[in-house]
């Protein structure tokens, strides 16, 4: 069956991209997600002939989705389970106890923290400019931003609004086709492509490097309380309404990370 839905790409932006452990979102990439225009979807129209190209993602808009029926019980475990008992009790449980500077001041803190990952995207990519505004970014915000609790570079032009980098984004910029569509239990939507690139993403950012098991443990569940909230206000108000809930972020996910490689 197919149902035209409206999906504004800056919601996806930020669900499909900016999430951890929730049903239909995935990437350990925090930080802001590149502006978006809203369109009309549906699963036949994001269909297009294998001979249109994507910019610098050279590959066919049509979704690959072999293991499809596999793909919907991991995504019917971590949207009927994951997200409704645990994130979307524990999104409302942290803007209640929680004032929205707090939360907004850990959100920078913790995109500050990225940069490693960002800094390498746009370096395997051959991206000096944006080598050379992540690092700025990283100066400005590490030191009169107080540590990355502020973000300072947001009212320097020449570095707000930078495009964030990751590792599979540079692998679809060497030519490497994303592959079947996957959907991994708690993280969510991935492709053949983007898991092994999250995966050296992972290995690069800091909150990996700490010492201890127990303060790495620490640090990522503060990141992951901090970014809950929103990330589930995102995930809801894309699939509101939706017949499919597993073709809205399928879609979105797919065409958001061919938009990544191309920019």
């Amino acid at each position: 069956m197919t149902r035209k839905i409206s999906r504004p790409h800056t919601t996806l932006s930020a669900l499909l991209t900016a999430c951890i452990g929730l049903a239909g979102c995935s990437s350990i990439h925090s930080g802001q997600r590149p502006q978006q225009k809203s369109a009309t979807h549906c699963s036949k129209e994001c269909r297009v002939p294998a001979s249109e190209k994507r910019g610098g993602d050279e590959f066919a808009r049509t979704t690959s989705d072999p293991i499809e029926p596999l793909n919907r019980v991991v995504f019917a475990f971590n949207d009927q389970l994951l997200t409704r008992f645990l994130f979307r009790p524990l999104a409302k449980g942290t803007e209640f106890l929680l004032p929205k500077p707090v939360l907004t001041g850990f959100g920078n803190f913790f995109d500050n923290l990225q940069t490693p990952v960002r800094f390498a995207g746009a370096l395997l990519q051959g991206d000096l400019k944006k080598t050379s505004q992540e690092t700025g970014k990283l100066l400005i915000n590490s030191t009169a931003g107080v540590g990355g609790f502020l973000k300072p570079s947001d009212k320097i032009p020449a570095l707000a609004n930078v495009p964030p980098e990751d590792v599979g984004q540079a692998f679809g910029k060497w030519g490497i086709p994303p592959g079947p569509y996957l959907v991994v239990p708690v993280i969510g939507p991935s492709s053949l492509r983007d898991l092994p690139g999250r995966a050296v993403d992972t290995a690069l950012s800091p909150t990996f490097w700490f010492g201890s098991t127990a303060v790495q443990v620490s640090v990522n569940a503060a990141w992951a309380v901090e970014e809950n909230p929103k990330r589930i206000k995102a995930y809801e108000f894309a699939t509101r309404g939706a017949l499919d809930k597993y073709i809205v972020v399928r879609e979105g996910y797919t065409d958001n990370r061919a938009e990544a490689v191309r920019r």
